[in-house]
């Protein structure tokens, strides 16, 4: 079963390649069997625009396949009807001969061969060779035809007695039959052109190649030998239109291609041009925000310590009267008051040194001093500093953590704090009679310190506030009044971030909340060797 797309040029390539060459030179054989033609002038251009139609549809196919690598044409045949074009243009211009038939059975054999080299896979020869291979052959064509004509005595013997010799026979046979393999591959191979070119392509080969068998049939002058010219011609004509025409549409569609890239190209500019400026726009005003955020920190310093000395004043002297130590008040209210103002004065401290602290961590001034610390001794030092202010609030502190936890590293007195910072938090917003347990556990790769509540727990959308500087979360399910600025959660996270680790909170209205530390382990805190995954869940 032959394939549809193979039928017309089965069809046609036998047509003219048979039918009209050789029952046509029959024909014209028996009905003008002594007609000639003996004009060389109408052979020479006859010849000669064969040659030109070779030798351009061999250009446009080399150029084609160079700018466009889709498609199938062979270098073989480019460079076939290349060589045929020279020799055929020098046969041309040659008077009848040794020369003249010499440079004729040379094309044929040189085109049959080129033509055949199509069933080679183009992949297996080199690129390089594929890039002077037309170049040799156009000058290997050059340097023969012009040595055909000043030194024809050189070369084999054409005629003899007025009679082909064998080696024109074997010339234009074996280059026949070269034609006729090319023609089998434009039909039967897979990689071969489709469509119109299939057509051209078999058509072309198969005259092309009954014309060099039956070469030894020809006479000169002859009606076959005109109508084989004749039947060449067109051939030739008709791939050159319509290479041609491939060639401009290849045109076309480059000039089309290099629009749409022009555009593009316009268009990304533009695209980059806003691009840099955004990026520009955002590198300032993080600049600007960075630059405000180290004023911020040096304000709050500044500031600071300028309350520091009139305060420290205020303690010492009020420290002073609550005690009496110059002498009785004389009234117990004075006591009182000094007391009051003592306490606040405390406060005051307490809430500067941490706008202090949190200054120097957010200005990079805080580094961390990284020792092998034991997780219960940093556990029961942090409680012995909290356990007063809980049993004043009646809340229950549970120490649930393993006496053979392995030791940790970290800056103690930083995590301590953070620890502190979690624990005062929980006492905070735990209701009388509940109960704040501390755990921790070891992974492989990360140590994770735990403090979990009984308290009023914390609703979802307030989640995301948790850790930012001076922010407070309205609470309204417990009556007792908080003091605070709203920065120890922040200074903890901060802190914990220093170390390359993570602070999490995990909490439900009216159950409860945990926080949880989670810090690398031993060598971990150097960030070369960060694991992948570097938060896995506390059960993994």
């Amino acid at each position: 079963m032959i394939p549809k797309s193979k039928t017309l040029p089965i069809i046609i390539m036998p047509f003219l390649g048979g039918a009209v060459l050789i029952l046509g030179g029959m024909m014209l054989e028996e009905t003008l069997p002594d007609w000639r033609l003996n004009n060389h002038t109408f052979h020479a251009v006859i010849e000669g625009l064969g040659a030109f139609a070779a030798i351009t549809v061999a250009i446009l196919l080399l150029v084609i396949k160079k700018v466009d690598f889709s498609q199938p044409i062979n270098h073989g045949v480019a460079c076939g009807l290349l060589g045929m074009g020279i020799l055929d243009g020098i046969h041309a211009a040659l008077d009848v001969g040794e020369s003249f038939v010499w440079t004729h059975s040379l094309a044929t054999f040189v085109g049959g061969t080129l033509f055949a080299l199509v069933w080679f896979p183009q992949g297996k020869r080199s690129s390089r060779l594929k890039e002077w291979f037309p170049y040799i052959v156009a000058f290997a064509a050059i340097i023969i035809g012009t040595a055909s004509i000043l030194s024809s005595a050189y070369f084999p013997t054409m005629i003899d007695n007025g009679q082909f010799t064998p080696a024109a026979r074997v010339l234009n046979i074996l280059g026949g039959i070269g034609f006729l393999i090319a023609a089998a591959y434009f039909i039967f191979a897979p990689s071969s052109p489709k469509g119109i070119e299939q057509v051209i392509f078999s058509t072309l080969s198969f005259l092309f190649g009954i014309a060099g068998l039956l070469f030894e049939f020809s006479e000169l002058w002859d009606t076959p030998w005109w109508l084989w010219h004749i039947l060449r011609l067109a051939a030739y004509l008709a791939a050159t239109l319509y290479i041609f025409t491939m060639f401009l549409s290849l045109v076309g569609r480059l000039k089309r291609r290099n629009d749409e890239l022009t555009n593009k190209a316009v268009a990304l500019a533009a695209e980059i041009t806003k691009r840099q400026l955004t990026e520009s726009a955002l590198i300032t005003a993080k600049t600007a925000a960075e630059d405000a955020s180290i004023a911020k920190s040096e304000f709050l310093a500044i500031m600071s310590h300028e309350l520091l000395t009139p305060l420290n004043a205020i303690l010492g002297f009020s420290e002073l009267i609550k005690m009496e130590a110059f002498g009785a008040l004389g009234s117990e209210q004075y006591k009182t008051y000094a007391s009051d103002i003592h306490s606040s004065g405390s406060h005051l401290l307490s809430l500067i040194n941490d706008i202090l602290y949190m200054a120097k961590v957010e200005s990079g001034q805080k580094s961390l001093k990284i020792v092998s610390f034991d997780v219960n001794d940093l556990i029961n030092d942090s409680i012995i500093l909290i356990k007063d202010e809980a049993a004043i609030c009646e809340i229950y502190l549970t120490n649930d953590v393993a006496s053979d936890i392995p030791s940790n590293h970290g800056d103690y007195h930083a995590v301590k704090q953070c620890l502190i910072n979690l624990l005062s938090n929980a006492v905070k917003f735990t209701p009388k009679q509940g109960t704040i347990t501390i755990s921790a556990s070891a992974h492989p790769q990360w140590f994770f310190l735990s403090v979990t509540d009984t308290g009023i727990g914390i609703a979802k959308e307030d989640m995301d506030k948790l850790a930012q500087p001076f922010t407070q979360i309205e609470r309204n399910k417990t009556q007792r009044f908080h003091e605070g600025t709203g920065i120890g959660l922040s200074i903890t996270r901060n802190l914990i971030e220093m170390h390359g680790g993570r602070l999490e909170f995990d909490s439900e209205e009216g159950v409860g909340t945990t926080a949880t530390i989670i810090l690398p382990r031993g060598e971990i805190l150097d960030q070369k060797n960060t694991p992948t995954n570097p938060f896995p869940l506390k059960n993994e």
